[in-house]
Formats: structure tokens, C-alpha cells, sequence
């Protein structure tokens, strides 16, 4: 018996001695019931409690472990999968403003419509690249949906100097060692000239405000790995998405995405929000000194070319896998639907 019990107990049998007690069964079968109930209580909170208490080591478990959360892991969380996603939802909430102008459910929502544009437009296939910490939720939703997805950790492309880029197309890439340590990143994950022997596109994904960085990765693609540039189809996240649901209200006359959202995404992208969900470190090509480990970069000083490739596998964020859990859930309860 716990504390509690035991109280319940020992009430009940010192009431029962009293001539009250003893002569009136009505009191007594009424006063045996309240105890049962409580006793019933007790026993039910404290399930509930342990339930809590494994959810929460499991939660924890999931969350700080390293790399991005697949789709195995998500189908595998078993019974206590209702108190995890409520607990990633509860850090989300505690630690990133992101649910107030980009719920999980207009994350899905950005994929899901992604995913059918880039099939109707690419029925020979595709495979996206997803560039940076900024497209790296909505590349994650993709993936789940069964899309052939790499990540790419490349900051600052667009602040290579003019004098070192013209027409977006970099003159000497030996200026920039982390630009050539992407690049055979790039090379490990398939990303190369034996890719123009499938017809399958190559779908660059970002965010941009110029379309510097799109356009200059894409040069990079067909300059210095000998990809066919007309192989190369470049999506501009907020551009597409915004089209993708213009085209929408003019054959249904309702849009496709909550008000604003699209605007909303771009905000939380500028402001630093988006790029704290990310799953994808920031690895800036232009100089290793401003990879601060400790704000989600990743140094490549003092590592061989393998253990970068590993750091950028293995990079360690709560925050993204504590959201790609709600978004992932968002995903399953969409299709369930349809």
C-alpha cells in the first residue's frame, strides 16, 4: 500500500469503530464504496504518474540523440506516443516562438503542396538538395512523405564578393576551403556528373531574398561537378509556395494555406527562428572562425574531410527533433484523412 492507501485505510476502520459506524450499514456501504473509489484513485494516479515519468525518459531519449529524426523512429515510439507529442509540443512552446506564426500543421501543409507540384512537374523524378538551415523543416516534412531528399550545410554563399563572382558564377574556388569540403560532401551523397545519366531532375530548395544563393549553387553544381544545368531546377520557397497557392484560388477560389503563412514562414526565416528548428548545422564557406559550435555551427578546423561529413550527420539538435515530431504526427493525421 502507498501513503495514500494506507490513510484511506486506517480512516475508514477508525470510523467503523465508532457506534455510528457500527449500527447504521447504509453509512457503512456508503463509507466502504467512498473508500474503494479513492483507494481506485489513488492507484489510477499512480499509474498515471509512472506512465508521465517513462513517457518523459523516452521523450528525452529521442530528442537528444544525434542527427535528424527519421521516419523509423517516429513509427516506432510506441504506446506513449500521445504524452511525447505533447511534451515536444510543451518545448516548442517553451523554447521557440515558431508555433505562434508557423504551426506544425502549416509546415505539413507547405510540404504536402511541394511534394505534388514537384511530381506533376518532374514525372521523370527528382531529387532535391536542400540548401542551408532554411528550407530544412519543410525538406524534412518532404522527405517523410517518401521524397529522395540530401542536405547540404552551406552558409554565406551569398557574401562572396563581387570580385570573386560574376553573374553568380564563382571564379576560384580555391579561395573558399569549406566551399570545396560541401562540394565533396555533395560527391558522398551521390550529388555528381554520373547524376546526368538518370532523368531525374536536381531540385535546389531555399529561401531566398535575392536569389543570390540559389543561383550561385546551382552554378557551382554544373561548374565544378559537371551537372547539366538544364538538369537543375531551382525552387525559391516563398516564391513557389505563394504561386503554388495563386494558381490554387484561381481554379478554386480558396486558398490552400492558413492567412499569411507563407509571409509568416518568411518572417520566422529572417528573424533566426526557423533556422533553430534546423536539423542541418550552419557551416559558413567563407570563414571557419565564425563557426561558433556553440550556436549550431559546425568548425572544420583540426577535422579530416570524413569527420566533418560525420559532424554534419550527426549534429545534435533537441529543439528540430522535438518539432519534426509534431510535424511528422501533423503528416500521419493528413493522410489518415484523405
Amino acid at each position: 500500500m502507498n501513503v495514500n492507501t494506507i490513510a484511506l485505510y486506517n480512516f475508514n476502520q477508525n470510523l467503523k469503530q465508532t457506534s455510528y459506524g457500527r449500527n447504521n450499514l447504509n453509512f457503512r456501504g456508503i463509507d466502504f464504496s467512498y473508500s474503494d473509489l479513492n483507494v481506485i484513485k489513488s492507484e489510477n494516479m499512480e499509474k498515471e504518474i509512472k506512465l508521465q515519468i517513462a513517457a518523459k525518459k523516452q521523450f528525452e531519449n529521442l530528442i537528444n540523440k544525434k542527427g535528424r529524426l527519421t521516419k523509423e523512429e517516429f513509427e516506432n515510439i510506441g504506446k506513449y506516443k500521445k504524452q511525447i507529442l505533447n511534451l515536444a509540443y510543451q518545448k516548442i512552446q517553451r523554447e521557440n516562438e515558431i508555433t505562434g506564426c508557423m504551426p506544425p500543421k502549416t509546415a505539413c501543409d507547405f510540404a504536402l503542396a511541394l511534394k505534388k507540384f514537384l511530381d506533376e512537374n518532374n514525372p521523370e523524378g527528382y531529387k532535391i538538395i536542400s540548401i542551408g538551415t532554411s528550407p530544412d523543416i519543410i525538406a524534412n516534412a518532404i522527405k517523410y512523405l517518401g521524397a529522395d531528399v540530401a542536405y547540404v550545410p552551406v552558409s554565406s554563399l551569398r557574401l562572396i564578393s563581387s570580385n570573386n563572382c560574376v553573374n553568380n558564377t564563382i571564379k576560384d574556388i580555391e579561395h573558399y576551403p569549406n566551399l570545396k569540403k560541401v562540394l565533396k560532401y555533395l560527391e558522398k551523397n551521390g550529388i555528381n556528373k554520373d547524376i546526368d545519366k538518370k532523368d531525374e531532375k536536381i531540385v535546389i530548395m531555399d529561401i531566398t531574398h535575392k536569389g543570390k544563393t540559389l543561383k550561385r549553387f546551382a552554378n557551382l553544381l554544373s561548374d565544378y561537378m559537371g551537372i547539366d544545368s538544364d538538369k537543375i531546377l531551382q525552387i525559391d520557397l516563398t516564391k513557389t509556395l505563394n504561386k503554388i497557392d495563386a494558381d490554387n484560388q484561381k481554379d478554386s477560389d480558396k486558398s490552400i494555406f492558413e492567412d499569411k503563412a507563407v509571409f509568416n514562414y518568411t518572417v520566422a526565416e529572417a528573424d533566426g527562428r526557423i533556422g533553430k528548428l534546423s536539423s542541418t548545422p550552419h557551416f559558413d564557406i567563407l570563414d571557419d572562425s565564425r563557426n561558433d559550435e556553440s550556436k549550431g555551427h559546425i568548425k572544420s578546423e583540426g577535422k579530416t574531410d570524413e569527420e566533418l561529413f560525420e559532424a554534419f550527420e550527426n549534429y545534435l539538435n533537441p529543439l528540430a527533433r522535438a518539432y519534426n515530431m509534431l510535424i511528422y504526427n501533423e503528416i500521419d493525421k493528413m493522410i489518415k484523412s484523405l
